[in-house]
């Protein structure tokens, strides 16, 4: 389990690193690439179930991006407690960064286990809960809106395929973002 976790972050950290090393270097005459390269972004469609999802994408060129998403379950009743999701974007738009893109991403879900004790007769005797990391790839499609001043809208959707020992299970990318670009 932790050996896993260890993997995916490095993996994480070495592919912003591979793409932050392919940046034009801001000079005079590349002073457009070198504004408004971030964006922070936040989930209302994943806050209002529960599970408040918050965004950082960092644009690698004009038509494309890395980002990672956060999500942290706010409600016990739900089973996942946490998604870290890093993702890749193209964009097809004619704005820096917005209009139509397409998605991959992965992610590391972190849900509760629960187990159940019985005693000899059958009955139910106590339970106990731990937490467990899976780990997923996808895709996603959706449209970007930006303002002049940097608000933006965004829409998307999209599905991944967990790899769980014991079976295979989806993930939904669901967005309805806002957010501001600096």
């Amino acid at each position: 389990m932790l050996k896993k976790i260890i993997i995916f972050i490095s993996i994480l950290l070495f592919s912003f690193n591979v793409f932050g090393q392919n940046q034009p270097v801001s000079t005079p005459l590349n002073t457009e690439f070198a504004k408004d390269n971030n964006e922070l972004k936040i989930n209302l469609a994943m806050s209002i179930g529960g599970l408040p999802e918050i965004t950082y994408e960092r644009f690698i060129a004009d038509n494309m991006g890395v980002g990672l998403s956060a999500a942290i379950s706010l409600d016990n009743s739900l089973a996942t407690n946490a998604i870290i999701l890093p993702y890749y974007r193209v964009y097809f738009g004619s704005k820096k960064a917005a209009g139509f893109f397409i998605e991959g991403n992965g992610a590391m879900v972190v849900e509760k286990q629960y187990s159940y004790n019985y005693d000899h007769y059958g009955y139910y005797s106590s339970s106990s809960t731990s937490s467990v990391a899976h780990f997923g790839l996808g895709a996603a499609l959706g449209v970007k809106f930006l303002t002049r001043n940097g608000l933006l809208g965004e829409i998307h959707l999209g599905l991944g395929r967990l790899f769980i020992n014991n079976g295979d299970a989806v993930y939904p990318r669901i967005g309805l973002t806002l957010g501001k670009r600096f």
